[in-house]
């Protein structure tokens, strides 16, 4: 038996030897500066993976556990393997908290997951390293052990929890213990039976003494150029570079600066003509702050303002154990519903947020707390202060470099705001971090007494609630994040791969005069209903997004193009296309790179070509535009389609038959738009001199 201090029933005692949070990054050696991705992280000599097979056993509790399986010796080559990662079904997964509830206390019969796993370090790793061991999700606490040594002690799972090992490791062969509690007294914040156990990836990092320990990257735009202002704290002093690339991965702006061991150091990077961030144009930015022989690459952007009616949400429940490939396809599908935010209900994985920022996606990241309603006095208890507010600093320090990132919040409870320390947690965003909002549940709701959805009440007295409510966030700045009583909703539930529930905003500006929901032709009481009716002045019937799934396994999401053209702008489909145009002889071809993440683009095309002219617009690959016609600007000329592949690939319009100095104009917009005047367009220019240019711009 294992002797440990009750670390995992005592809300003041969160960790013990865990490094300090900072922002996400991979270390790279520092050789010559070209771009690299934390993406592709297995490509740096300084990472290497743990997650794989390890040795697993699950015992009823923590005074069952062996004390021999922490040392080197210790036999476990008749315990199971287990992929890491991946979770343990949680016993009573449909209760909010699985055990009698008696904060901070948990069940003496608590099942506790012994892991092990034996590695040797890599020969190019110097002596000189120190080797850090991270694990990027835990549920829900853990304890280390390192040949047989305990390193610490971490609770909160889905954030990341990274310890310096080097004091305890050896030549050759070392072993890992790892032993995962099912719950501790942080269960009590999170409120569901998720699976537990080491969920989310396991890795090593190889560090050079006097490393940079964290970066804060702002970026400041005024009337002239753009600039970025590097915050850098090291462990020890000496000359730090940051280097700024753009994203061809020339290089804008490089600046160095002394660092003291005692403080950080600030490094302002220049960019004369930048260019800005936004869902529709994700242009990013890298980063790299070099400190002897160690790069570390951070994806920054300049985000330009933004209109928040105009925001389509997506609420995401982050999953555990996602590939890159999963991410991307789950962001992709979001995009191409013509979503630009998302909400993120609890802190999802760090490579999840990275491709927000590249994908073009607005997100409000929030911590994991749904306390449940048994004991919901805690989040006004001083002793369970220090609990919430970590759960926090750790996600925004992680986070606070992304540019996607645009707002943190505390949940999706609205019984919680105004509680202490749910205010607690917001006066220090508010300190840190105050560019970004607090992103609280309960302003977003109707009050009780007008409430839609709540009790029936009539058409007039409904539609004053709702213009009042309106009123409210347009004076405060407020994100409309859930919207149960207004718009609609949709829970796969928690046996489904993934939780997603959907809003609409856009909704309430085409449809500015929606009162009550209806089913039947009778209000409706409550939210939990499959199908919803919304009302306009008209009165006209609306029905979409019913019983929708995404990323289900065998289900078909037939209202995928339901919410694609719900949400669309009413100018035109959100999408940048880049073009490029090449003259050979008496044709020019028009190339568009269209996103990766787009599967299908419906879109009408017109020109100013003479009758006659016709172009057929192939690729080998499957890309393909058929049918294209040109002819005058006032009429449609012709629909094409347009399929995802492997990678982002050009479209090629040939036998475009022109003549110099002939104007030609290419509309892009989708094909049931409703306003006849908005387009995404790109404009070519043939010059007199036989060259060519264009001009290209959004929807206006």
């Amino acid at each position: 038996m294992i002797e440990l201090d009750r670390y995992w029933e005592n809300p003041r005692w969160l960790a013990r030897g865990r490094v300090p949070a900072g922002a996400y990054s991979i270390p790279f050696p520092a050789g010559d500066v070209r771009k690299l991705d934390v993406l592709q992280r297995a490509s740096s000599d300084c990472y290497r993976s743990l997650s794989g097979g390890w040795r697993q056993r699950v015992y009823p509790n923590w005074g069952a556990l062996p004390g021999d399986f922490i040392s080197p010796g210790g036999s476990t080559s008749a315990w199971a393997v287990a992929m890491v990662p991946s979770g343990i079904p949680c016993i009573g997964a449909d209760s909010t908290v699985p055990f009698c509830i008696d904060p901070p206390y948990i069940p003496w019969d608590t099942p506790v997951a012994a892991y092990v796993r034996d590695f040797e370090l890599p020969k190019s790793w110097a002596e000189d390293r120190e080797i850090h061991f991270v694990l990027e999700g835990v549920r829900s606490c853990c304890f280390l052990w390192v040949n047989g040594s305990l390193v610490g002690y971490s609770q909160g799972s889905g954030l990341p929890s990274e310890f310096v090992i080097t004091p305890w490791l050896g030549s050759g062969k070392n072993r890992i213990a790892v032993a995962v509690f099912a719950w501790c007294d942080g269960s009590y914040l999170e409120s569901y039976g998720a699976p537990w156990g080491l969920v989310r990836d396991v890795y090593v990092l190889a560090r050079h003494k006097g490393h940079v320990r964290d970066v804060w990257i702002r970026a400041e735009k005024g009337m002239g150029e753009a600039q970025f202002l590097c915050e850098v704290t090291a462990d020890g002093e000496g000359s730090v570079e940051a280097v700024l690339l753009d994203q061809d991965g020339s290089i804008v702006d490089s600046q160095s600066e002394y660092v003291e061991a005692e403080g950080p150091c600030e490094i302002r990077l220049h960019v004369p003509s930048s260019r800005l961030w936004s869902p529709r144009d994700p242009y990013t930015y890298q980063i790299q702050i070099r400190k002897g022989k160690e790069a570390l690459p951070y994806t920054v952007g300049i985000r330009e303002p933004f209109d928040k009616k105009q925001w389509e949400w997506g609420i995401l429940q982050p999953e555990n154990s996602r590939t890159i490939e999963e991410l991307w396809r789950l962001l992709s599908a979001l995009k191409r519903q013509n979503r630009s935010a998302i909400f993120l209900k609890g802190t999802a994985d760090p490579r999840l947020v990275e491709l927000c920022s590249r994908i073009g996606l607005y997100v409000v990241e929030s911590a994991d707390i749904q306390i449940p309603e048994e004991c919901r006095e805690i989040a006004d208890d001083p002793v369970w202060r220090e609990a919430f507010l970590e759960r926090m600093t750790r996600m925004v320090e992680r986070d606070k470099n992304q540019v996607c990132i645009i707002g943190w919040g505390a949940g999706a409870d609205t019984e919680l705001d105004g509680k202490a320390n749910i205010k607690a947690m917001e006066e220090w965003v508010e300190r840190r971090d105050a560019e970004r909002s607090w992103q609280p549940s309960e302003r977003t709701r109707l009050e009780e007494s007008n409430g839609i959805g709540k009790t029936p009440v009539g058409w007039h007295r409904c539609r004053e609630a709702l213009r009042q409510k309106l009123n409210i966030w347009k004076t405060e700045g407020i994100v409309y994040i859930e919207g149960e009583e207004i718009l609609y909703t949709f829970h796969l539930g928690r046996g489904a791969p993934m939780q997603l529930q959907y809003q609409g905003m856009n909704m309430m500006q085409r449809f500015p005069e929606m009162v009550m929901w209806e089913k039947d032709g009778k209000p409706v009481q409550g939210w939990n209903v499959h199908e919803v009716q919304i009302y306009d002045e008209r009165p006209e019937k609306l029905h979409f997004m019913t019983k929708y799934s995404l990323g289900t396994p065998g289900c078909r999401p037939v209202e995928t193009g339901q919410a694609k053209w719900t949400f669309q702008p009413d100018g035109g489909l959100y999408l940048w296309i880049s073009p490029q145009l090449c003259r050979q002889e008496s044709e020019v071809a028009l190339c568009l790179t269209v996103p990766q993440w787009m599967e299908r683009l419906d879109v009408e095309y017109c020109g100013s070509a003479g009758p006659g002219h016709s172009g057929q617009v192939g690729d080998e690959m499957g890309i393909w535009l058929s049918n294209v016609q040109w002819a005058s600007v006032t009429n449609i000329a012709g629909l094409g389609l347009y399929f995802e592949s492997d990678r982002a690939m050009s479209i090629r319009l040939q036998d475009f038959q022109t003549e110099d100095g002939v104007e030609r104009r290419l509309y892009l917009c989708p094909a049931r738009t409703k306003g006849k005047d908005c387009h995404l367009h790109i404009q070519p220019i043939l010059k007199d001199d036989g060259g060519v240019c264009y001009e290209a711009g959004g929807c206006h």
